[in-house]
This record gives C-alpha cells, sequence and structure tokens, in this order.
C-alpha cells in the first residue's frame, strides 16, 4: 500500500527526527514470516545497491539481533535521497520509506527547539502551535506521552510529558507561569484544577 507517513531518522548531529516521507510502501507479512522478511530485504537491498546507494550505518540495524531500533532497519543513501526498510516482526509488516535532505533540513528546524527538551532517544509527531504554546505526542520507538511547551523570552521550555495531567505540585516547583498552567492534578485521588494552557492543544492527545 502507497501512502503518506513518517519515518525516524538519526542527523548527523544525533538529533532523532521524525521526517514526513515522499514514497511509503508497507505489506503485511502473512506466510514463511522470516523467509518472507530476508527476501524482501534483499529485494530492496540489492536494487538499492545496484542503483549506487550505500548503508547508511548510523541508522541501520548491525544484525536482526541488534535491538537498538527495536525493529530490524536498513538505511541506505545516495546524493540527497535517503531510504529505509523496517522489519516489523511483532506486527509481520515490512515498510520501505524515502525522502530527502531538503526534507530533513526542515524538520530539523521545526522540531529542533522541542528535540532539546524531551529524553534523547525520543521523537516529536502532531506538533501544534498556538502563539506562545505549543504540543506534540513524544515517542520512544515502541510507547510514549504527550509533552505540552511554552516560550518564554523567545525560548521554548517544557511543561510536562506523561500519559495524563501532571500534578499541580510539579508545575509549582518547576515555576512555570500560572499562565501556561494544563488542567492539573491536586491530589492523589484524582481532584483537578483546571487550567488556562490552550485546550485546543491538548484535549486531542489526552483522549
Amino acid at each position: 500500500m502507497y501512502q503518506l507517513s513518517n519515518t525516524w531518522w538519526i542527523d548527523n548531529n544525533n538529533l532523532n527526527l521524525n521526517i514526513p516521507t515522499n514514497l511509503h510502501f508497507t505489506t503485511k507479512i502473512t506466510t514463511d514470516y522470516n523467509q518472507t522478511f530476508d527476501n524482501l530485504n534483499k529485494i530492496v537491498s540489492d536494487s538499492l545497491i545496484e542503483n549506487s546507494f550505500v548503508i547508511n550505518t548510523k541508522n541501520s540495524s548491525t544484525s536482526k539481533t541488534d535491538e537498538r531500533f527495536y525493529d530490524y532497519i536498513q538505511a541506505y543513501e545516495l546524493n540527497n535521497i535517503r531510504c529505509i526498510t523496517t522489519s516489523q516482526y511483532d506486527v509481520n509488516q515490512f515498510i520501505f520509506q524515502c525522502f530527502t535532505d531538503d526534507q530533513i533540513t526542515q524538520t530539523r528546524n521545526q522540531q529542533q527547539p522541542f528535540l532539546e527538551l524531551i529524553p534523547k532517544d525520543s521523537i516529536i509527531s502532531n506538533l501544534k502551535i498556538i502563539n506562545d504554546e505549543a504540543s506534540a505526542n513524544v515517542n520512544s520507538r515502541r510507547g510514549g506521552g504527550f509533552g505540552l511547551f511554552y516560550k518564554e523570552n523567545n525560548i521554548w521550555k517544557l511543561i510536562s510529558i506523561s500519559q495524563d495531567s501532571p500534578y499541580c505540585d510539579q508545575l509549582s516547583q518547576k515555576n512555570i507561569p500560572a499562565k501556561h498552567w494544563p488542567d492539573c492534578y491536586l491530589d492523589n485521588i484524582g481532584t483537578v484544577k483546571n487550567g488556562i494552557f490552550n485546550e485546543k492543544l491538548y484535549k486531542n492527545l489526552i483522549n
């Protein structure tokens, strides 16, 4: 199936970027799982290398037992083009994606201020910015939560990363201005204090 999608890419500055892809092909593996994955990887690899692509080691698994990226990933590059194959053995899915250096640059410019505020081996997606507040999904290779941010003196700062509303005392301890507080818990029994943070930015991430 062809569709627009995004893929994880570690750039030359070791930033974990979530890149929109020009080409995205996904197929579900239904029989002879290991052999089919091997065959698909070989077909793509042979074709790309025949056309002068080379392996990008920073974004490639060293072997099928390398768990650094969770999935088995092989990355290739030629001039300003980057391509990735992802073998998702846990969901029996094979993905092929390509994008350009220009897309890497555009993505870096947009995401870098927020990447500096989240765990190192994470990416952001669904980034939304309204005035001096922003929200995004923050994901590891599997799992994640949502991040809330605010801008002060033209610098983006982190409010919280979680799968639920933060506790009010945490916001207070971090000296986050009250005008940027989202809904927060006053206690451990779920008493909520309504916040002022723009609901359009985070209600869709929580639900």
